[in-house]
Order: C-alpha cells, then sequence, then structure tokens
C-alpha cells in the first residue's frame, strides 16, 4: 500500500508541473511613453521706416527754422546763385544737421547732387518738388554718368531726410528738406562745415522726377 502510495503522489506532482508549463503568461506589458513637445510659433514683427514729415521746427543758436516752402531774408547763412540767378542754393548748419532749400524759377522739380566722381556717377542726390500741391523729396544715388539714379533704399541704403516741404508758385519752385550731416549712410555723402566740395544741380518744368532736366543743369565747386 505504501508504494502504491508514493507512486500515485508521484504521478501526480508529474501532472500539476505540466500544467503549471502550460499556462500562459498573463504580464501586461507597459504601455511605452509618448513625451509630445510643442513648439511655440515665433513672431516677427516688422516696422516700417518713419514718414518724414512736412514741417518741424528746429531751434538753432540764432533763429528758430521751419521748413515752409518759403525762404526768408537770413533764413539761411549762406547762398549760391547759378543758372544766371534761375537756380539758387541756400543752406545753414544746426548742430550736426544741415538745412538746404532750393529756390528755382521753374515750375518743375529741382535737384542737387553732392562729391560726383565723374560727371554724375557717385552722386548723392537730393530732388524735390510738389505734384498736385503735395510736397514730395528723394534721396537718391547715381550709379552712372547720366544715371540711374534710383532711391537709396533701392540700393540697400537708407531714406536721411529728416524735414522737407516745397511750394510751385507762379515764380517758380521752393524746396527745404534737412537731414544730419553723417547720415552713417554708404549713399550719403558727408557735409560738414567749411568742407569744400563738388555740387551738381538742376531742374525742370515738370514734376516727373525721370523727367531729364530740360531747363538748366551743371556744376560747381562751393565751400559749406
Amino acid at each position: 500500500m505504501d508504494i502504491v502510495k508514493v507512486c500515485a503522489v508521484l504521478l501526480l506532482t508529474i501532472a500539476i508541473a505540466g500544467c503549471a508549463d502550460e499556462i500562459p503568461d498573463t504580464t501586461i506589458p507597459e504601455s511605452p511613453v509618448t513625451t509630445t513637445i510643442t513648439s511655440t510659433p515665433t513672431t516677427t514683427t516688422t516696422t516700417a521706416s518713419p514718414t518724414p514729415t512736412l514741417t518741424t521746427t528746429i531751434t538753432t543758436s540764432s533763429s528758430t527754422w521751419i521748413p515752409d516752402g518759403v525762404i526768408s531774408e537770413d533764413e539761411y547763412a549762406k547762398s549760391r546763385s547759378l543758372n544766371d540767378g534761375n537756380f539758387v542754393i541756400h543752406w545753414k548748419f544746426a548742430d550736426e544737421t544741415i538745412l538746404i532749400g532750393l529756390e528755382t524759377t521753374s515750375s518743375g522739380w529741382a535737384a542737387i547732387g553732392f562729391e560726383p566722381t565723374s560727371r554724375m556717377k557717385d552722386a548723392d542726390i537730393l530732388l524735390g518738388g510738389t505734384e498736385n500741391g503735395v510736397p514730395y523729396v528723394f534721396d537718391m544715388f547715381s550709379t552712372g554718368p547720366t544715371g540711374p539714379h534710383p532711391p537709396d533704399t533701392d540700393l540697400g541704403g537708407t531714406f536721411d531726410i529728416t524735414e522737407y516741404n516745397a511750394k510751385e508758385q507762379a515764380e517758380g519752385t521752393v524746396v527745404e528738406f534737412s537731414r544730419k550731416t553723417d547720415t552713417g549712410d554708404a549713399y550719403d555723402t558727408v557735409l560738414m562745415p567749411g568742407a569744400e566740395i563738388t555740387l551738381i544741380w538742376a531742374h525742370a518744368d515738370t514734376d516727373e522726377p525721370l523727367f531729364k532736366h530740360n531747363i538748366g543743369k551743371g556744376s560747381e565747386k562751393i565751400t559749406l
């Protein structure tokens, strides 16, 4: 009997072990952890270039200057009459600013250019007038002996006229404007008191700035 019992126990033990091997693995695998990174969008703000004012008061050591399109007596320190008096340039320094007035007997635009190297080439050109009663002014640079003279901004430079105004009347056109003596722009000439520079000038009887100067043009050496 004892031997029978022992055998029965052994057989039962073997059966249980075999069943245990057949039990499937019920372990629940861990779910992978997913990390979501949300990028914060970048906002780019574009700041437009400021528009110069038409009339601004500049206080100097001797007077108050207002670019009103009218040139009064003693408004400027120096003047140069050109083209038999048909084109007059006036100028004055106020701290680090130069104030300029152009006076013509024609009804269109008036322009001056500083320090050309060959005819018009490399000249720092300022051109202004009125169109339908609205003043305009251009800050340009001549890339060739006879042009073209695109705006400085088209060449990667900056618009550096700080104040301006213009009036067109029966007796002619007056353009007044100001800018820093040293603007830091590669397309602008540094204009300092007492400096001798080459000046080119021109005027027309139309307000189309690309129209050729048909009234007069020339070149002068002046001392600022």
